[in-house]
C-alpha cells in the first residue's frame, strides 16, 4: 500500500496529472467506505475543506436499501445531509485504481456535532464510556472499539 501523502504532494500530482479523481468516503455503520468521487482539481479547490454526503448512506443494507430503527436517518424523521470533513492526514493514493486518491472524512450534523452513527467518530466515545463504566478498552481502530462491560 502506497504511503499517506501531504496536501501539497496530493496538489503536485493533480499538476502533475498523475491523479484525477479524489474519493472522500466516510465508514457506515458496518464500516464500508461511502461517500463521494471529486475531480481532483475541484477537490484540492475547494472540496478540501468540507463537502456534503446524503446521511442514507450511513444506514443502508448491502443492497442499499434504507434500513428501519436508526435514529439518525429515517424515512419517519427524514434524510438529510451530513457535513464531511477530510482527515488530511489520511490522504493516499489508491494503487488498485489508477488516477485516484483516497481521502477519510468525519461526518458532523447540521448542528456541527460530531455523528456519533458513523464509524470513524464511534472510538472517542465508546472510550470515554467503557472508562466511565469501569470496564476497559481491549482494542480501538477507525472502525470500531471492542470492549469488555465489565472488569476481569
Amino acid at each position: 500500500m502506497p504511503r499517506n501523502v501531504s496536501f501539497e504532494e496530493l496538489q503536485q500530482q493533480i499538476q502533475d496529472g498523475v491523479i484525477d479523481t479524489v474519493i472522500a468516503a466516510m465508514p457506515d455503520m458496518q464500516g464500508r467506505l461511502m461517500g463521494k468521487r471529486f475531480q481532483a482539481q475541484y477537490f484540492a479547490r475547494t472540496a478540501w475543506e468540507e463537502t456534503h454526503a446524503c446521511n442514507y448512506l450511513l444506514a443502508t443494507d448491502m443492497e442499499m436499501l434504507a434500513v428501519d430503527g436508526y435514529a439518525s436517518t429515517s424515512w419517519a424523521s427524514g434524510y438529510g445531509d451530513y457535513t464531511l470533513k477530510p482527515d488530511l492526514g489520511t490522504l493516499r493514493p489508491l494503487p488498485w485504481l489508477e488516477g485516484t486518491a483516497l481521502v477519510l472524512c468525519d461526518a458532523f450534523d447540521h448542528h456541527a456535532c460530531a455523528c456519533r452513527a458513523c464509524a470513524a467518530q464511534r472510538p472517542e466515545g465508546a472510550i470515554a464510556a467503557a472508562g466511565a463504566d469501569g470496564s476497559g478498552v481491549v482494542c480501538c481502530h477507525r472502525a470500531g472499539v471492542f470492549y469488555f462491560p465489565r472488569k476481569f
